[in-house]
């Protein structure tokens, strides 16, 4: 396979988030929405395929089950729901009972975010955060969390809302968890061109000449392929920032950390005040 330049995810990824203490949500190798989510087209509910369902999920958690850097397992990504899933989570249920399973197909009715049993978290796709608010109006005591599975679309100049996603997301704590972006990095190799120019490639620069095409669908991470942020990385740093500031009407100002295991003896706050472009006060 090596030969053939074909590469697997690093065995160490895992031992790396273990050490570091990152969080994985675990995903199966399951995707089929080419298929449709259609009940009586999805593979997702044709019991011919139970197996090969099952199989893939089985393999991934008598993988990865002794990896603390795993807190949640997914059974899937865009692959419908059905007889199929229902036996994943049972099996999956049986076999680990310490972590949550999510499945996002497991959703019934999008505008509401209503979900099937088969999966432990409300975890949908680009929602609105209009639509999280609606949500959180209706459900003030959720029986379940609410984490987006994707949400963010880093393409192009993107991220322009992510402001307004997390201003419902702070304001509702105790209903939305937080949410994963799609995606991280551009997925491009570097080659140089004719011209001899370093360039980054993917897709249709590889496609017959009739087939080529200049979309950037391929490349839509925060990250460029080799790993310098794209703008809308220092938007999502800014964002995603967990001490925050506020000035009270008292002239105080409030600290809020969002930390979950450590203090501020770390931090220093420094802060001035500006009167017509003027430092006044430091």
């Amino acid at each position: 396979m090596k030969k053939q330049i074909v590469s697997w995810n690093s065995e160490y990824w895992l031992d790396l988030c273990d050490e570091y203490g990152l969080y994985v949500v675990g995903e199966a190798n399951i995707e089929s929405h080419g298929m449709g989510y259609d009940i009586n087209k999805t593979m997702a509910n044709r019991p011919t395929w139970v197996n090969a369902h099952l199989m893939r999920v089985q393999r991934m958690v008598e993988r990865d089950k002794n990896h603390a850097s795993i807190v949640t397992w997914s059974m899937g990504n865009e692959a419908g729901n059905g007889y199929n899933f229902y036996s994943c989570f049972l099996w999956m249920k049986k076999r680990d009972q310490s972590r949550p399973i999510q499945y996002e197909r497991a959703v019934s009715d999008y505008k509401t975010f209503t979900y099937e049993w088969n999966s432990d978290i409300i975890c949908p796709m680009y929602p609105t955060p209009d639509g999280m608010l609606a949500y959180a109006k209706a459900n003030p005591k959720p029986t379940r969390p609410f984490i987006i599975c994707e949400y963010a679309h880093a393409m192009g100049n993107s991220l322009g809302n992510f402001t307004d996603y997390w201003d419902v997301i702070r304001a509702n704590k105790k209903i939305f968890q937080g949410g994963f972006i799609w995606d991280f990095v551009d997925q491009s190799f570097q080659r140089v061109n004719a011209k001899g120019d370093t360039v980054y490639t993917y897709g249709g620069d590889y496609e017959p000449k009739e087939a080529i095409t200049d979309w950037n669908y391929a490349a839509k991470g925060i990250f460029y392929a080799n790993r310098t942020p794209y703008p809308h990385a220092w938007e999502m740093k800014k964002v995603y920032q967990d001490i925050h500031t506020s000035l009270k009407a008292d002239g105080k100002i409030e600290i809020y950390n969002e930390r979950f295991f450590t203090g501020l003896a770390n931090v220093q706050l420094k802060w001035e005040v500006i009167a017509n472009g003027i430092k006044v006060q430091q």
